[in-house]
């Protein structure tokens, strides 16, 4: 019978090559078919295995070939696996496999991954990825792609996913919408302008800092225990549909105002911030206006401001100089935990009538992302570059990031660069133009 087997097989081959008729896939191709082999191996066919195309061999078994696994670092780690000793997989030993770790293994290619149907856990971390399928794998409930060069993430076929860390990576967005048991998002040091989690009612851990993001809405993530979003762009933060939060680090954002009342487990909080606010001249006097940074029914809960006399009916804040900069207390609510110290950068009225200067220098050192303007982009590129979370994806103008002109990134720079943003100096007065 298996000799009959195999000499009905080596017509099927023999009719392929000759462009006969044969139980293979069509030409065009398909989505499956981009997840699995195009073509087979000298001796085998291409057949299926687990629902996608794949070299196998008479028995239809999963061939581990460059066909199968392009990539030969993953290819090897795939030989390690249980049930590879003989260079093939049965359907049922792919099908025992649920954990995969690939951690560090100069692995540019996951192609591949999608036979194993089974997988919960995969770890890919710390490779360099610049694409990941995981469409194959739905009953994936654990995903580590950190530290890659991801663009795009698409984890909308693996509903049974709880635990998400694709951080370091160059995501512009992300959607988590399909995974309603989310309850682990590690998503930090991207490139998110935007994320809605109001799919997640089981999050717990949100680690989202160092994108830029203006707004985020935690209201329907009630099981929320920690919340890390420092070095984002966020001018509100609602945390009050959050009662079990126990950590917060929502620090170097724009937020002017914070309540932290409905929070009774918080226990750990750091939410300094440093936001920009116009300076007037007044006679002997410099005034700036704290109404239009904190809404005038919580002027009350400005503790103190360094330096100058503030009425907390009106807001305004008097000084007998002009200040560089000054802080303000604002009480969040939360007694054991302090109060929030909000930095504030005056900024002087703009002259429309100032000309433009002729001499200006041509590098416009501190326009880190070349907009040709100074925002809070450039002051958190710069964060960026001195904590090596930078990647090639920010496009960042290195030369202009060297404002201090000491051939290093230092906090020199940053200081500089807010003040650039804060319009307190100008393009002229950084020390590398002296």
């Amino acid at each position: 019978m298996k000799k009959f087997l195999a000499f009905i097989l080596s017509l099927t081959m023999l009719f392929g090559m000759f462009g006969g008729a044969c139980t293979v896939f069509a030409a065009s191709q398909t989505d499956e078919q981009s997840l699995g082999a195009a073509e087979p191996c000298a001796g085998h066919t291409l057949g299926s295995f687990n629902g996608l195309p794949a070299c196998v061999d008479e028995n239809g078994n999963l061939h581990i070939c460059e066909n199968n696994f392009p990539d030969a670092n993953f290819r090897e780690e795939v030989l390690d696996l249980r049930g590879a000793d003989d260079g093939y997989f049965t359907e049922k030993e792919a099908e025992e496999i649920t954990y995969l770790s690939v951690y560090g293994q100069s692995v540019s290619s996951l192609k591949g991954v999608g036979f194993f149907v089974n997988l919960t856990s995969l770890n890919c971390a710390l490779n360099q990825l610049t694409e990941l399928d995981v469409s194959g794998n739905s009953a994936l409930e654990t995903l580590y792609c950190y530290d890659n060069q991801l663009t795009q993430l698409d984890v909308s076929g693996n509903p049974a996913l709880t635990d998400l860390s694709c951080f370091s990576n160059q995501l512009t967005q992300l959607d988590v919408s399909g995974n309603p048991v989310l309850a682990d998002l590690s998503c930090f040091s991207n490139q998110l302008t935007e994320l809605d989690v109001s799919a997640n009612p089981a999050l717990t851990e949100l680690d989202c800092g160092y994108n830029l993001l203006t707004q985020l809405d935690v209201s329907g993530n009630p099981a929320l225990t920690d919340l890390s979003c420092s070095s984002n762009q966020l001018t509100q933060l609602d945390l009050s549909g959050n009662p079990a939060l126990e950590t917060l680090y929502c620090s170097d954002n724009q937020l002017t105002e914070l309540d932290l009342s409905e929070n009774p487990a918080l226990t750990i909080g750091f939410f300094s911030q440093s936001v920009s606010l116009e300076l007037a001249s007044e006679g002997d006097f410099w005034v700036a206006d704290l109404s239009e940074l904190v809404s005038p029914d919580h002027l009350d809960r400005i503790v103190s401001v360094d330096g100058g006399e503030f009425d907390s009916q009106t807001g305004i804040v008097r000084f007998d100089y002009q200040p560089f900069l000054f802080t303000y207390e604002y009480d969040v609510r939360k007694e054991d935990l302090g109060t929030m110290r909000v930095v504030v950068y005056p900024t002087e009225p703009e002259d429309p009538t100032e000309p433009e200067d002729p001499t200006e220098p041509t590098m416009r050192y501190g326009d880190l992302n070349n907009d040709g303007k100074y925002t809070a982009t450039d002051s958190m590129y710069i964060r960026l570059i001195i904590a090596e979370l930078d990647t090639p994806a920010h496009n960042i103008n290195y030369e202009a990031a060297d404002v201090t002109g000491d051939g290093k990134y230092t906090a020199a720079d940053t200081m500089y660069v807010r003040r650039l943003v804060a319009e307190l100096i100008t393009l002229e007065e950084l020390p590398v133009n002296q």
